[in-house]
């Protein structure tokens, strides 16, 4: 994946986004889904284009937690507290990726002073 210049606000929003998701803890038909929302970022920073960009994080912020803590599930009596993990090799593998390729401004930007 070759860096195109995303505007400074998108690309702090981006990775700021998937250093959340790192830490998270999900079920694991919901980190499917999370891996399907990083190959459509992925796809969208290929293209070069920002709209897609923002449209793909935006779909994986929506299948993160609703709330900041889980309340346990003994104290609801449901069995809504099954099986949370953190992110599989898959996503991790993706989360690195991305955020290794666009941690820092691109090259050029450095050049053009230069």
């Amino acid at each position: 994946m070759d860096p195109f210049e995303l505007p400074d606000a998108l690309r702090v929003d981006m990775l700021s986004s998937l250093r959340v998701l790192q830490a998270r803890e999900l079920r694991p038909g919901e980190w499917d889904l999370v891996a399907g929302g990083l190959a459509a970022l992925t796809e969208a920073l290929e293209k070069g284009n920002p709209s897609l960009v923002q449209q793909a994080l935006d779909d994986i912020d929506a299948l993160g937690p609703t709330r900041t803590l889980r309340i346990p599930s003994q104290s609801l009596g449901t069995e809504s507290d099954e099986a949370h993990a953190r992110p599989p090799d898959q996503v991790l593998e993706y989360l690195n990726r991305i955020i290794h390729a666009y941690e820092s401004p691109p090259a050029s930007a450095h050049s053009a002073g230069a």
